[in-house]
């Protein structure tokens, strides 16, 4: 009898552990044409709506100056993926949005094109970028920025030309410095601290074909 109950025991707690392994394993994202995939961790999927530059949920996907599709024109780029952090807007936390996004720029048809800068940064990063690797991929890694209306915006665009297409990874975070004057003397929470969710997805993100 002892012997059955400890079988059931075991049996019980072997169930309870993978119940719990799939309940705290972070989030996988595949893109649909199975083409690329990250581990999206503890980010919010961002949803594009209707109107060109608004996101859902808008708490956490969209700001003054967009992350999303931060370099997109009709016809020339689009966004295909983007996750942002949720972190919570307290009286100490500066940031308004941190995303990671991954999107095709349609207009480089080639390599070169691809591997250049694009005239759509209002910050000109160094002409020929930074190489650099990603699980095997190689990309070429541009710094970009730009300041409005008391609002600042910093990002990491990587990009690299596979199976004919040209990729652009991003990793982005805006910002407000309208409460400078008044900001509390506090340290911020984890929850204000968006860059290991970030760098997760980015150092996560392999081509699968």
């Amino acid at each position: 009898m002892k012997l059955r109950h400890a079988a059931t025991l075991a049996l019980f707690l072997c169930g309870l552990s993978t119940t719990l392994f799939a309940q705290t394993t972070p989030q996988t994202f595949t893109s649909p044409d199975g083409m690329f995939r990250f581990n999206a961790g503890a980010l919010v999927r961002c949803t594009e709506q209707k109107q060109p530059g608004l996101w859902y949920p808008g708490k956490f996907c969209s700001s003054y100056i967009p992350t999303c599709d931060y370099d997109s024109r009709p016809g020339k780029s689009r966004t295909l993926v983007c996750f942002a952090y949720p972190f919570a807007r307290d009286d100490y936390c500066m940031y308004e949005a941190a995303t990671f996004s991954v999107s095709e720029i349609t207009e480089a048809a080639t390599e070169k094109e691809c591997l250049a800068h694009s005239p759509d940064w209002t910050h000109d990063p160094p002409e020929n970028g930074e190489p650099v690797m990603i699980n095997h991929a190689k990309f070429q890694l541009f710094h970009t920025s730009d300041l409005g209306t008391g609002h600042g915006f910093e990002g990491r665009e990587y990009r690299t030309f596979h199976e004919g297409k040209c990729y652009e990874l991003s990793v982005r975070s805006t910002g407000s410095n309208l409460r400078a004057d008044d900001a509390p003397t506090g340290q911020p929470g984890n929850d204000c601290e968006p860059d290991a969710p970030l760098e997760q997805a980015l150092n996560s993100f392999i081509f699968l074909k």
